[in-house]
């Protein structure tokens, strides 16, 4: 019966006759017929297997006769193979040596003429061949250490064939090799006795010197030569050294004009800076004193100028009818502000990062608030203190003005933390270009809202903290 059922089965299957009863529940049970898979033999369809001779200690040499690395590079691997063997632990020796020029070197039997300031290449018809190198080449070529000569080991565990030796290379000065050619050295393979004085019974193969070649890479010299060139450029351009006082006053009267520069922009300014220019033409040149000459005096000339736009901004504000106290935070505060307004502004434009622009403020206010109050306070309490007077300093509207800023400063500092935010901006400057917009608006409108409030209280018209003196 069971035979039955199957030849049903079959025949169900392939169609014959529809397959009834236990024939028809076995075959709904039946896993489905999978096809065989499509076996495809690749191109590499035989595989070489080498049998190692492990009863013997083998022969060792290096893998290669010759290796060149760029001067960009930190070290040099090199590789020595255990061949017709790998039997037992074996300390394999190497040694460096120094190429002087023309030393002829046999590498595998043949032999080469190195130059330890040139490159290595087979002597024409098997024998050495000298070529002379240039005197200045040769000294600075000997001047460069590519490596600290010496010897060293590498060990073979036993069934170990293969061991690389690392060397470490002192890189050059960036485009050196380009001037005095590559330079090369010898690595020499040697087999050490045991330290009782028995030899090891390893044999040295036929390569057993290496030379390494250290080549200059021609694209770091071009970009180190590029970025050379720009930065002498651009410090000619910004230099400020000068020799003689003739020097600087032709500076200070010549016209000049970049390519890219507009021309009725560039005589606008030097008319509106003419006598400034020719003023402080009288500092110093930089070549007296090692340049302490032109720092003293250009100091004193600071003063002087500081003093005298104090008091004509007072006598402006005394003129239109601005307290001293709005005059200070406007007209002077803008004009001794703007060179570092100029300076955040280059500095956020060039600097990959923002410290520089935002250091530039802190760092200048910082100055401004413990060097310029501090110092003068200091000198004049002292001036008083001899005299025998009590110096006194009327508060005014300062802590009013203090507060505001206080708050307003407090602001822009929350605004630079939340702008760090990686879903908000993920930095202090830039971003999107809604949200740069917005948060520049912010902030002159924390400037504005600054002076306003600080006009306000000047003029008496509020009034939240009363009158405070101060006395020291």
């Amino acid at each position: 019966a069971a035979g039955s059922a199957s030849a049903t089965t079959q025949r169900a299957a392939h169609g014959d006759a529809p397959a009834t009863g236990a024939a028809a529940a076995d075959a709904a049970q039946a896993p489905p017929k999978v096809p065989p898979p499509k076996v495809v033999l690749f191109p590499y369809d035989t595989a070489v297997v080498t049998i190692i001779d492990d009863d013997k200690p083998g022969t060792f040499e290096f893998a290669r006769s010759h290796h060149r690395v760029e001067e960009t590079a930190d070290h040099v691997a090199i590789v020595v193979q255990r061949r017709d063997g790998s039997d037992g632990e074996i300390i394999v020796g190497y040694r460096t040596k120094e190429i002087s020029l023309s030393d002829p070197v046999t590498v595998n039997g043949s032999p080469l003429t190195v130059n330890r300031a040139g490159s290595s290449s087979p002597a024409p018809g098997g024998a050495a061949g000298s070529e002379p190198g240039d005197a200045a080449a040769a000294a600075a070529a000997a001047a460069y250490k590519p490596v600290k000569h010496g010897e060293g080991f590498v060990t073979f565990r036993k069934g170990e064939t293969e061991a690389t030796i690392r060397l470490a290379i002192t890189p050059p000065e960036p485009g050196q090799l380009l001037d005095i050619g590559p330079v090369s050295f010898q690595v020499q393979l040697y087999i050490p006795d045991r330290l009782d004085g028995t030899p090891q019974g390893a044999e040295v193969g036929e390569m057993t010197s290496t030379i390494v070649t250290i080549t200059g890479d021609e694209e770091v010299h071009r970009v180190v030569s590029q970025v050379a060139s720009a930065m002498a450029n651009s410090l000619e351009a910004f230099s400020v050294e000068t020799d003689t006082w003739t020097e600087q006053f032709k500076e200070a009267v010549q016209f000049k004009v970049d390519d890219d520069e507009n021309i009725a922009l560039a005589a606008t300014l030097y008319v509106a800076t003419f006598g400034w220019k020719v003023l402080f033409s009288m500092v110093p040149p930089t070549s007296y004193c090692n340049g302490y000459a032109t720092f003293c005096a250009a100091l004193c000339m600071i003063a002087v100028l500081t003093a005298a736009i104090g008091d004509i901004a007072s006598m402006l504000g005394c003129v239109i009818g601005i307290p001293d106290a709005l005059s200070a935070i406007t007209i002077v505060a803008l004009g001794t502000s703007l060179p570092d307004f100029f300076a955040s502004k280059v500095a956020a434009v060039n600097d990959e990062h923002a410290d520089a622009s935002i250091g530039n403020v802190t760092g200048s206010n910082s100055v401004n608030v413990f060097l310029g109050l501090g110092l003068p306070w200091l000198l004049s309490a002292i001036y008083h203190a001899a005299r025998g007077t009590k110096y006194v300093v009327y508060a005014g509207t300062l802590t009013f003005s203090v507060g505001v800023f206080a708050v307003c400063a407090i602001i822009a500092l929350a605004v630079i933390g939340i702008r760090r935010l990686p879903f908000v901006a993920d930095g202090e400057l830039g971003g999107p270009t809604g949200l740069k917009h917005a948060s520049g608006a912010l902030f002159i409108s924390l400037w504005m809202l600054y002076i306003l409030l600080s006009a306000l209280q000047a003029f008496n018209l509020i009034a939240f903290f009363p009158a405070e003196v101060t006395a020291r």
